[in-house]
């Protein structure tokens, strides 16, 4: 068989890196030619703020070392500052600077989202995100990311050197929801609603 895109997710203390894991693929096989890395605006419960940095780093080098096209994914998230903020910091250290798929919930209820949230490790988000539950908009009892979307659209905007790319949807079993709603965005069949930091399909 032959595998053209690798998406590297592994990395906790007792079970290797993600790097480690690309390196003996590489060697065995040699065949993809885009490479993807996990990234953690929110943090991880388990490896130090330090840590993570420094294995961004060394899985970017080693991309580009290789001739890997190569982008970041992160972990979803709920709180806009906290993610612009780690990607202003990106850009601050050593090159080359990855695109990012900024990840995102998909359309699932409050609590499977509180508790996919609490079981990766996504605290500062899960603050934000009870915080904010009474005004964000629902679909079917979905809680929908409009929030988030309109506040990285606009920091792209804003600033022509920002790195995010794209969006990765997470659907937490709301497969169906979250493809309707992504493809209402991609058709501009959407409206801006409380003073233009939220939109509705």
């Amino acid at each position: 068989y032959e595998y053209r895109y690798v998406f590297g997710i592994c990395g906790h203390a007792h079970n290797g890196s993600d790097l480690q894991v690309l390196l003996f693929s590489f060697r065995r096989r040699g065949c993809f030619g885009h490479v993807a890395f996990a990234a953690h605006p929110d943090g991880s419960p388990d490896i130090a703020p330090w840590e993570l940095a420094d294995a961004l780093q060394q899985k970017t080098r080693w991309a580009s070392s290789h001739g890997l096209a190569a982008h970041l994914v992160t972990q979803f998230c709920f709180d806009a500052p906290t993610v612009l903020a780690w990607e202003r910091g990106l850009r601050q250290t050593p090159g080359p600077h990855l695109p990012v798929h900024m990840g995102l919930a998909g359309l699932a209820s409050l609590p499977t989202l509180v508790k996919y949230a609490k079981s990766c490790g996504i605290g500062p988000s899960v603050q934000t995100l009870l915080r904010q539950s009474g005004r964000m908009l629902s679909l079917a009892s979905g809680v929908a990311p409009g929030a988030m979307v309109v506040a990285l659209a606009q920091a792209r905007l804003r600033d022509p050197h920002c790195t995010l790319a794209r969006l990765h949807f997470f659907p937490f079993g709301a497969l169906q929801r979250t493809v309707d709603w992504a493809l209402a965005l991609t058709r501009g069949d959407f409206e801006l609603t409380h003073e233009g930091t939220d939109l509705r399909t």
